[in-house]
This record gives structure tokens, sequence and C-alpha cells, in this order.
């Protein structure tokens, strides 16, 4: 059941983090409902029930902190010249130019000062976190390092 409900719900919810930045509060209360309903579906709690220990023993952050942590993880990539690997394709499939391994980058109708509005917001989450976390080798130390800090942040009362 758990991995229906991540593969189906939680996908949806990580699908467009990047435009959730600045979302106010009744947007992301509202988002957090439906994780909240997706814990107690796995757990079979019922609605009257606190979902905290849910989230934390599913090892789910809370919306606000998935939203930064995809934020950061964006930044992180930005700044060691990793780019996000879905904009950019090497060459085209079904074309004699698809072995030139040349990139394509996709047109978009965005105005510039949209995009670069993105891009301060990026590196406004991705540079708020500790040394330790922003100081990782790789990107994989820099995900575990990133999501054990915002973990302990959002349930500070739980001990494990």
């Amino acid at each position: 059941m758990q991995s229906l409900v991540t593969s189906l719900v939680l996908s949806r919810l990580d699908l467009f983090n990047c435009v959730l930045v600045g979302l106010p509060a009744s947007g992301i209360r509202r988002l957090q409902t439906v994780q909240n309903a997706a814990a107690r579906l796995v757990f079979n709690i019922r609605r009257s029930d606190h979902v905290t220990d849910a989230l934390f023993c599913l090892h789910w952050l809370r919306v606000a902190k998935r939203i930064r942590f995809k934020m950061a993880v964006m930044a992180f990539r930005s700044i060691h010249g990793l780019p996000p690997s879905y904009p950019y394709q090497a060459g085209r499939p079904g074309l004699r130019s698809a072995s030139s391994q040349r990139l394509i980058v996709p047109r978009t109708r965005i105005p510039r000062s949209v995009i670069d509005l993105f891009w301060l917001l990026v590196l406004r989450y991705g540079t708020t976190y500790r040394l330790h976390v922003t100081s990782a080798p790789s990107l994989s130390i820099f995900r575990n390092r990133l999501k054990t800090y915002l973990f302990n942040f959002s349930y500070p009362g739980i001990v494990i």
C-alpha cells in the first residue's frame, strides 16, 4: 500500500514543486491535507487521530519542507554545474544527428524576467542551510544530509 500511495500521490505533490514556491499558506495547507490523507490511508488511521507519527514512520517531509528540499537540490545542481536532465536531451532519437551528442534546449514562451526570478528563488532556498549540508562533495550526499536536516527540523519532539 505504501509504494502504491507513494507512486500515485507523492509523485504528484513533487511534480511541480518549482511552481509551488511562494504559494500562500492556504495553498500549502490544502496540499498538506492531501499528504495527511495519504498517510492515513497507508496506516488505516481515523480522521480524528493525529497523523504526525505516521508521517514520521513513513519518512515523509511535510509539503513545505518538500518544496524547500527540491529547490535546494536544484540550487546545488546549478552551483555545481549539474543541470537537470529533463530539459536537455542529447540529440533526437529518430534523426541522423542523434549521435552528435549536441544538447537541445527547448524553446519557451516564458519571459526572461520570470526565469531570472525563478533562479533567484532557487538560490535563496539553496543557500539557507548549514555549511555541513551545503559543503557536500556529491549530489547524493547532499540529498541525504539535507533530508536528514529537514526531517529533524520538521519533527523535533520525536525521538527515534
